[in-house]
This record gives structure tokens, C-alpha cells and sequence, in this order.
């Protein structure tokens, strides 16, 4: 999808590493970008992504690992409305 491409593209990444933080393999990135449709966690994981980079939490060239860490909190807090 064209959303999968620009979440990536925001953040400087290759499918690679985009793949290793969704949990996903490098082909299915492509396949998202394709077209293809995200599934519930993957869609999930976009959306964190993306409320991420709207508020500033995350920049281009932060490796995954560092995306993970900074998207915590808001793991938490949004797992707290359960």
C-alpha cells in the first residue's frame, strides 16, 4: 500500500527494516507496498508508526530497535484502555 511505502520513506528505512520491526519478511513489505492488504497487527504497527511520526517520536534514521524503544510508552498507554 502506499501507506506502508511512505511510513518508510518517512523514516529513512529499507523494506529490511521496516520487515524486521513489523515482524514481516522483506518480501512481504514488498507485497504491502504492492498493494497487497496489511493485516490487523500489521495495520496496528503502521498506525503506532505513523502516530509516531506525527508527534515527533520518531525521525528518519532511527534503527527499529530505537523505533521500538521510543513507541513503549505508547504501547503501554494504549494497552491500559483495555
Amino acid at each position: 500500500m502506499v501507506r506502508t511505502k511512505s511510513i518508510r520513506e518517512q523514516l529513512d528505512w529499507s523494506q529490511a527494516q521496516l520487515a524486521e520491526f513489523l515482524g514481516l519478511s522483506q518480501p512481504a513489505v514488498a507485497r504491502c507496498e504492492g498493494g497487497a492488504p496489511e493485516s490487523g497487527p500489521v495495520a496496528r504497527l503502521l498506525d503506532q508508526l505513523e502516530i509516531g511520526i506525527g508527534s515527533g517520536i520518531l525521525c528518519a534514521g532511527m534503527s527499529s530497535s530505537e523505533a521500538i524503544s521510543a513507541l513503549s510508552p505508547l504501547r503501554i498507554a494504549a494497552g491500559r484502555g483495555r
